[in-house]
């Protein structure tokens, strides 16, 4: 097993992609979209079925916790 600093923090650089909307009439929308995968986000607690909170601000942060409740027993 591997010694594993606690708290440790790691960046990851990504990359916004464009969600295009399509409307029933007129032009759609794009919007920007984050996809956050892989077997490190497994690594630091996140799982599918996961409930996170996304806490922002207008500076550009973004912070994703696990919500206290979650809606599968098997998750918590």
């Amino acid at each position: 097993m591997k010694n594993k600093t606690k708290n440790e923090i790691k960046t990851r650089q990504l990359t916004i992609c464009g969600k295009y909307t399509p409307k029933k009439y007129g032009r759609g929308s794009t919007f920007p979209m984050v996809v956050l995968s892989g077997k490190w986000f497994e690594e630091i607690g996140f799982k599918p079925g996961h409930v996170i909170d996304v806490i922002y601000s207008n500076t550009g942060s973004v912070v994703l916790t696990l919500a206290k409740e979650q809606r599968f027993e098997h998750l918590k």
